[in-house]
Order: structure tokens, then sequence, then C-alpha cells
């Protein structure tokens, strides 16, 4: 009888799970899993590589921390733990027995502190148990990234252990980002189906059957074209010969080599004190722009994908992208230097990521569209296609039809939208940079942005200057994405605390002494000089005739070959950082300024309106290059914006600006996250001329800005003080001063 039973058995295994095992879906899964199989074993090796040099950072960070900790709990002395409750203690006694500061006391067992004479069964408890409160307060106060010098051994260790992360990314290259992305999707595409070919699927659903075993076919042919590319064979190359973990080299090469990544290394830096529990206290608030608790959970709460993304997020930036992505309509006003463009591509990212194939739309001003395709190659797998020149019509085309990031300029895109070549579809995220560009409405460039916007599911407007000279200009920015709340904010304009409230949805903002930490000083220093008699005469006949420009061109040179204080200051200022290998950017508005200082200077070249995104690229990798000192001349209103100079630590401003936002883009090209050198700022300005009047003009612009943009509140006497018209006001008060008549029948502008 037992034969009979195992005979049936045998034939139910042969019946129905042999044709399972031999058919076609079992063979389809075998199939796939052997594809994946040595794509997996490859993946894992180069994970694991990644993870190692993460772990082994990690290790160095904790003494680092440590020894912060130590350094401030000596500074903390026997005197301030009275206020923890100690009193009625012998304090003297202690300091008698070498107790001299918190360290000293902390972690101390009681039968020590029993063994100084004047210290009691009472008083040891109160000692050890307020020595025990003042250290915890020590252990959250926030730990600070170390300086570029990486000074000491724990800094030195920290510094070997980012250089080998470092090393391994850059072995790995950009292609990582992508393949890790597509390896991330393939698995769980894999996973997904075989479940569904799992023999219980099979046997009680036959009629998906064929559909699951196509889907399988189609997923093994996938993988093997992702597999058949020149950046998976890069990384199956890379797995052969991974370079080791950094070994120890000479500690000035290395703390040298970090401080050349400066900025790399505070992101990886960053990412090491949140692994281990250890980030700064005060980064929640700060980095998340100071919004309403309930905001700020729903975007903190916010489940941001990095995978792809080549490279670290610091906190700030990780928010910024949550923020744009969770409120969807957004104006991102961080202050110049923070990462703004990266913040928007870790949005993109985290949509390409869900969404292969999503598109996404840049406008910038010309001078930054070919900056926007170089940093998404850079950070994204995403592939980047601007629209510019000849071929715009043809790359939009391309960009409607594939996908990923489409760029452009706002005037191309306004005669793209004028002759109705925009095409009708739809776009994931929308971004416009620089967005204060469309501050007028009525303009035709605002009209073919807003186009786009209506057809984008993500919108978010990029501006460190988002209010330049009226509130109404802010709201005008709102009014682009949430018409219902440009129109609350306009009835609460008196009114900060609502004002804040109401914006918080739609605004974020935050300054670099927030969330820079680790960013050098700025200095700035007024270079007063006094005109030559030429020059005086010169500036005199530009206020009589009163034109504006020429009284500010005047007060650094003219058309005449007449000696120039500004020009001289500019001599000595060059001759100076020279002497300290520094190199330096000179912006000035005046094309005829940039060219005088050409002829003085040997400058790597010059920025100005004529020079082409790619050039100016160029141009900013050439100073970098250089090594020590060099200078760079730039016009104010072409290279004041988008370009990264974080390789110049001098700055020349010869003129002062109509604008105070104008000045701090410029400087901002250069004090911005990566700087490892204290900035300074060197602000030419003529006694008894209209750069007197500017700058006292532009400090109540700056006053206005820093209360209504920076604190989301705004007064009415600041909007009334940036009405009147500058030019106007400027030339009657130099009129006035030089005791000039006007022109009979003139019309001041």
């Amino acid at each position: 009888m037992e034969w009979w039973i195992g005979g049936a058995v045998l034939a139910v295994v042969v019946g129905v799970v042999g044709p399972y095992a031999v058919g076609a879906t079992g063979s389809a899964r075998r199939r796939a899993a052997a594809a994946l199989r040595p794509v997996r074993k490859v993946m894992k090796r180069l994970r694991r590589a990644v993870g190692k040099r993460e772990r082994a950072l990690d290790a160095g960070m904790r003494p680092f921390v440590e020894e912060q900790v130590q350094e401030r709990m000596r500074r903390v002395s026997l005197e301030e733990l009275r206020e923890d409750g100690a009193r009625n203690v012998r304090w003297g006694a202690l300091e008698d027995a070498g107790f001299t500061s918190l360290a000293d006391l902390a972690r101390v067992h009681q039968a020590r502190l029993l063994a100084v004479r004047g210290v009691g069964p009472k008083t040891a408890p109160r000692v050890a148990e307020a020595a025990r409160r003042a250290e915890e307060r020590v252990r959250l106060q926030p730990t600070e990234l170390p300086g570029p010098e990486f000074e000491g051994a724990a800094g030195l260790r920290v510094a070997r252990g980012a250089l080998s992360a470092l090393a391994l990314r850059d072995v790995l290259g950009p292609e990582f980002a992508g393949v890790d992305a597509d390896f991330t999707r393939l698995v769980a595409d894999y996973r997904a189906l075989a479940k569904r070919a799992r023999f219980w699927s099979w046997l009680l659903r036959p009629g998906q059957r064929q559909a699951v075993r196509d889907e399988l076919d189609a997923w093994t042919e996938r993988l093997g074209e992702r597999v058949d590319t020149p950046a998976w064979r890069h990384l199956t190359e890379v797995v052969r010969r991974l370079p080791r973990p950094r070994k120890k080299g000479k500690p000035d090469a290395d703390r040298a080599g970090a401080a050349e990544r400066y900025a790399e290394v505070c992101a990886l830096l960053e990412e090491s004190l949140r692994r281990i529990g250890q980030a700064r206290a005060d980064d929640a608030s700060t980095s998340m722009g100071r919004l309403p608790a309930e905001i700020a959970d729903r975007v903190e709460g916010f489940a941001l994908v990095t995978t792809g993304l080549n490279g670290t997020l610091r906190g700030y930036q990780q928010f910024g992208a949550k923020y744009m992505l969770a409120q969807k309509r957004t104006i991102v006003g961080d202050e110049m230097g923070l990462g703004k463009t990266i913040e928007a591509l870790a949005a993109m990212n985290h949509i390409a990521f869900e969404k292969p194939g999503a598109r996404f739309f840049v406008v910038a001003p010309a001078g930054l569209i070919w900056n926007w395709a170089r940093e998404t190659e850079k950070w994204t797998p995403i592939t980047p296609r601007v629209f510019h020149g000849d071929e715009a019509k043809l790359r939009l085309e391309e960009w409607a039809e594939n996908g990923g990031l489409g760029v452009t300029s706002y005037a191309t895109l306004r005669n793209l939208w004028l002759d109705g070549s925009l095409p009708e579809v739809d776009v994931d995220l929308f971004v416009a940079d620089e967005a204060h560009y469309m501050k007028n409405p009525e303009a035709r460039r605002t009209k073919a942005a807003l186009a786009v916007v209506g057809r984008s599911e993500v919108a978010s407007l990029l501006s460190g200057t988002p209010l330049e000279n009226h509130p109404s200009e802010f709201v005008g920015l709102v009014g682009m994405l949430r018409p219902e709340a440009s129109a609350e904010l306009r009835r609460c304009l008196d009114e900060p605390r609502r004002f804040h409230r109401e914006a918080a949805a739609i605004y974020l903002r935050r300054n670099q002494k927030d969330v820079l930490h680790e960013l050098p000083d700025r200095i700035e220093v007024e270079e007063w000089v006094e005109l030559h008699a030429q020059e005086r005469a010169h500036y005199r006949a530009e206020v009589q005739s009163g034109d504006f420009m020429g009284m500010r061109r005047a007060t650094t040179c003219s058309d005449n070959d007449v000696p120039s204080a500004k020009l001289e200051r500019i001599e000595e200022l060059v001759e100076e950082h020279r002497a300290s290998g520094r190199k330096l950017i000179i912006f000035s508005y005046f094309l005829a300024v940039l060219r005088e200082l050409e002829r003085r200077f040997v400058a790597v070249g010059t920025i100005d309106g004529s020079v082409a995104p790619a050039r100016r690229l160029e141009l900013v990798d050439e100073l970098g290059a250089l090594e020590g000192h060099g200078i760079l001349l730039a016009q104010i209103d072409a290279a004041g914006t988008g370009l990264n100079l974080q390789c110049a630590s001098v700055v020349i401003l010869v003129e002062p600006q109509l604008k105070p936002t104008v000045e701090d883009q410029a400087i901002a090209r250069a004090h911005r996250m990566g700087q490892t050198e204290r900035v300074v700022v060197h602000r030419l300005l003529a006694r008894d001329t209209v750069d007197e009047r500017l700058v006292d003009i532009l400090s109540s612009k700056r006053d206005f800005f820093d209360a209504f943009a920076r604190e989301s509140a705004v007064t009415r006497e600041s909007e009334e003080a940036v009405q009147t018209s500058l030019a106007s006001q400027v030339i009657e008060a130099e009129r006035r001063r030089l005791d000039l008549e006007r022109a009979p029948g003139e019309t001041l502008p």
C-alpha cells in the first residue's frame, strides 16, 4: 500500500511540479535570476566598499567630537557648577586637590571626592550630580566642523577618512549614481515579477502565465541592455581594481588635499555626524528656515530619494529639496552660495527615480544655462538638453519626446512662446533661476514662464534676492504660483507676524550664517579715495549735464587721459594681494572701466555680456587652475550671478551699485560653500561724489530687504523710502552740494 501512495505522490510531483520546473515560466524565472546574479555581485562589492569607507570616517569622527566635548568641559570652571545645585561645597578644597574644571570632575568616582579633605558623604553626591548635569549640557552643544586646516591628530584622521571616501567616489565616477539607481529599480521589478512567477501563483492563476513569462523575458532583456553600456563596463572594471582604504600619508599633504575639496568634505562630515547621532542640535530650526512647526514637520516627513545622486547633500539642502516636493509651489530664497541649484537637482533626481522619463524644465539668465547643464551632469543621471541658438527647437523636440532636463534662457523661452513652439506636454518640475527676472507680470518672458508653470506638477522659483525694490515684487512672484496666496499677502503687508505665517507655506529662506557654520569670515573694507583735480572738473561737468551714468563712471575713469584715484588704489591693492598669493575678482558695471583695467593688469580674462556662457566657465576654470595669484575682470551684471568662484578670496567692487542685492550676489561668487580662506571685500568709493549718495541710499534699501525678505516683515516707512526715482534724487543732491543750476527746460530722469 505504501508503494502506491509514494507512486501517487511522485506522479503528482512529476505531473504538476515538473511542467513548472521545466516549463516556460520556470525557465524564464531562472534566466532572469541567472542574469541578475553577476550584476548583484558587482553592486554588492561596490556598495560594501562605500559602506566600509563610511564606517571608517565615522570611526574618525567620534574622537573628533569627543575632543571638542573635552575642550568645552575644560572651559567650565568649578564656580559655574554652583548653578547646578552644588552649594555648601568647599570649592577651594577641590581646587587644592587638583580639580580645576568640569573635565576634572566628570565621571569621577565618589570615592575620590570623599578622599578630599572638606568633602563629606553629603556634599560628594551633590558635586557628582552637578558635574553630571553640566556634562549633559555640554554634550548637547553643537559639534563644529573642522576648519580647512584640520588641526590636531583628530582633525588629521577626519581629513584622511574623508579623502579616502572621496577617492573611491572619484574612481566610481558619476556613472555609479545612475547605475545604482537603475539597479535598485531593476531589483524591485524583479522581486515583484519573481513573486508572481512562484509555483503557487503559476498553479492557481493559469491565465497569467503567459503575461508573467513575457514580462520576465522583457525584464531580462532590459537588464542586458543596462549591462551592455559603457557605464556598467566601467564599474565592472572598477570592481577588479577597487582602491584600498587610504593609508597614512604625509600630514601636510593630507590636510592640503582635504582643504582643496573642503565643500565636499564638509558635506561628508555632516552626513557622518548624522549617522553617529551627533548632528548640530540647532540644525533643525535653522535648516528648516524657522518655518511653523506644522509645515516643518510635514516637509521633514517627506521621504526624499537620493539614490542616483552623485554626492552628499548637506542637511539644509535635503530639507530644501523636500520643501520643493512637499509644498509643490514654492519660492526658495536661500542666501547666495548655499546651493539652490543642488537642491533643485536633488528634487529632480527624486522624481526621476520614481518616474523614469520624467520631464524637467529650467529657465535661467543666459549666462547660467550652461552652468545648469554642467551641474546636472555632475550631480545626477538626468540628461540635460540646452535650448539655445539655432538648434533650440530641435533640442526642444528631443526633450518633449524623451524627457530629461530642458534648460533655456528667459529670452529664448519668450521667443519660443511667441512663435508657438512650446509643446503642449506635462512638466514634472519647473524651475525659474534668478526668478526676480520675472518681477514684471506684464513682461513677455514672465507670461512665457507662466505658460510652463501652468503645465507643471511642481514649480519652484529660485532667488537669493526675491525683493529688490518693492514688496509687491515678492508678492507678484507668489502670484505666479498661488494667486490666492498673493491676494492674502497683500492684505497683511502691515502685519509682520501674519505675513510670515501666510508666506511660510510657499517661501523658504536660510542665511549663510545659520547653516554654513564652517564658512570663513568675510571682511568688508570701504576704500575712500580723493579725486584728482582733473577728475573733479570732469565729474562736475557730468553733474551739470544731468548724466547720471556719466557721473558714476567719472569717479573711476573718463574718456580723457587723466589720472584716476580709484585705479591707483586698485593697483596698490593688486600689488598687496599678489604678494600674499591671493586670487582677485574685480567687478565693475562699466565696460570702459574694464577695458582700462585690461590695459593695466595681466588678467585671466574679462567676463562681460558678450562672452558666451561656455567661455565664462572656461575662464573660471582657468583662474582656479592658477598656482597662487590671479585676476579675473568681470562686468557685474554678467558675472555677478551663477558662477562659482571659491578659488578667489578677494573681491573688489569698483563702484557702488544701484541695488544692494547686485553687490551681494557678486560677493557671493567667492564667499560661498567651499571657500576655505577669509574673503576680503574692497569697496572703492570716491569722496564728495555720487558714491556717497549711493552708499546712503543702498543702506536704507539693505535694511528694507533684511526686514522683509529675511524675516518676512515689512514696514510702510521702508516701502515709501524706495519709491523715489534714484537717479533724480542723486542728481538733485549733487547739484545742491556743488551749487549748480539746472539747465533751462531740462527734465530729470
